[in-house]
């Protein structure tokens, strides 16, 4: 995914008070991978898997003073489902 006009939150300091604003500094390009998983070894249980990774790369510059920057991250989840009688699930 490429990204134009990329909106970033900015800190100016000036006689020691500190202000934020949103400000456009360039482009973004992400590229990511997810993976899902859903398995049931029985009918009162359910284990569901879920993993992701994402790349990126920021361009930008304001007033002389670069913004680029990149990085990659990754999460990863699982959840078990307990179906119980009377309709009535938990998950942890």
């Amino acid at each position: 995914r490429f990204t134009t006009d990329v909106i970033e939150r900015i800190s100016f300091y000036e006689d020691n008070v500190s202000t934020t604003k949103p400000v456009n500094i360039g482009t973004n390009r992400a590229t990511g991978l997810e993976f899902n998983a859903k398995y049931s070894p029985s009918k009162w249980l359910v284990l569901t898997g879920d993993f992701n990774y994402n790349q990126f790369d920021r361009q930008g510059t304001l007033e002389a003073v670069s913004f680029d920057f990149n990085a990659s991250r990754w999460t990863s989840r699982m959840t078990a489902k307990l179906k119980f009688p009377a309709d009535i699930d938990f998950e942890v």
